[in-house]
């Protein structure tokens, strides 16, 4: 990942005029304000259809540090979709300040079933 600012650099411009030319580069700000929400609306609408008609999924977590030790949970969603395929997807990951121990990583769980509609209990795997 790197940030909006990448887009003011200067060898990203030259790679980008060359490759085209005519292409003019919108600022960080309409990547940050406009490009990048609307992409993740879009995405997160269609992952939050898929999950709806599932049948059932099953829920993950990882504890994991960053390289700057900071410690996060990230939370996976896992299902057979609507054609027979095996999707997962990463519904959150959220810096964890307490320790990894089940009573915090429930807190997580369930505010991100609520935050994705996961709360009807026939539609989780155990």
């Amino acid at each position: 990942m790197r940030p909006y600012s990448v887009v003011d650099l200067l060898g990203f411009r030259n790679l980008i005029h060359t490759l085209e030319p005519r292409y003019i580069i919108p600022s960080r700000t309409h990547f940050a304000e406009k490009v990048i929400p609307d992409l993740y609306l879009h995405t997160r609408q269609e992952v939050q259809n898929t999950i709806s008609e599932a049948d059932s999924v099953a829920i993950t977590t990882d504890g994991w540090t960053s390289g700057a030790t900071e410690s996060y949970i990230t939370i996976t969603a896992h299902l057979i979709d609507k054609e027979w395929c095996m999707k997962s997807f990463v519904l959150q990951t959220r810096p964890c300040h307490e320790s990894h121990t089940g009573k915090n990583i429930g807190a997580v769980l369930v505010d991100a079933g609520k935050e994705w509609q996961l709360e009807r209990p026939h539609k989780l795997l155990p």
